[in-house]
């Protein structure tokens, strides 16, 4: 299963912190701080995408934040509903896609809802929302596509870099000269470095990276 791993790899083979400048006792801890930081600002432009069922209870409005929201992971300021299938059966070849006007999301003093002005998921039945949250990146699982690893690395690595470039910064010592104009020249250097991979990075977003699979379309005689 893919985990943080195949990112922090791909930092580690970035950055060279051979030295260990990064972490005393390797680079895991450091890197994974990178790598999160770096998830961050990545899925603001390509958050995750999931969907989920939801049983209706013959209610108008389904709570998106109290203590049991019905959509696990929707993050309030964060998530976005895509579409909402109503109602939902998945052994029915027939997909029912709400308009937009048929559903709405409000929000009360009570929290996020989510409200349905026209129609009543009755009880019994069931109804699919797609929607956006946020990405893990953790020991057990890793949600970003694997046509997007080597940009999430890149901006890792640029994170990484510039917490090595502090590093270096904070730990001059004004009394000996040529060690602080050597730790100065390195930081410079990591910061450089920081920025190439941002370039990377940015580069890759914009060039039309898959995140899926392929498809084409052709004729087929009948």
């Amino acid at each position: 299963m893919a985990n943080i791993a195949d990112i922090r790899t791909r930092v580690a083979a970035r950055i060279h912190d051979a030295a260990k400048s990064l972490d005393p006792a390797g680079l895991t801890t450091s890197a994974d701080a990178a790598i999160v930081s770096a998830l961050s600002e990545f899925e603001k432009v390509r958050p995750c995408e999931a969907s989920q069922v939801v049983s209706g209870t013959g209610a108008f409005k389904y709570s998106l934040t109290d203590s049991a929201p019905v959509l696990t992971g929707f993050v309030d300021g964060f998530s976005m509903i895509k579409s909402i299938v109503c109602p939902y059966d998945s052994t029915s070849q027939e997909i029912i896609t709400l308009e937009d006007e048929d559903w709405r999301i409000l929000r009360l003093a009570t929290g996020l809802w989510l409200w349905f002005p026209a129609i009543i998921p009755a009880s019994g039945t069931s109804f699919l929302v797609e929607f956006t949250k946020r990405h893990t990146a953790s020991a057990s699982a890793l949600t970003v596509n694997a046509g997007d690893y080597e940009a999430i690395a890149d901006l890792a690595a640029c994170h990484a870099l510039l917490i090595l470039a502090n590093n270096y910064v904070q730990s001059i010592d004004g009394a000996i000269s040529a060690d602080a104009v050597n730790r100065q020249s390195k930081a410079s250097e990591y910061r450089s470095m920081a920025v190439q991979y941002r370039k990377a990075y940015e580069m890759k977003m914009s060039s039309g990276t898959p995140t899926g699979g392929v498809s084409i379309i052709t004729d087929t005689d009948r």
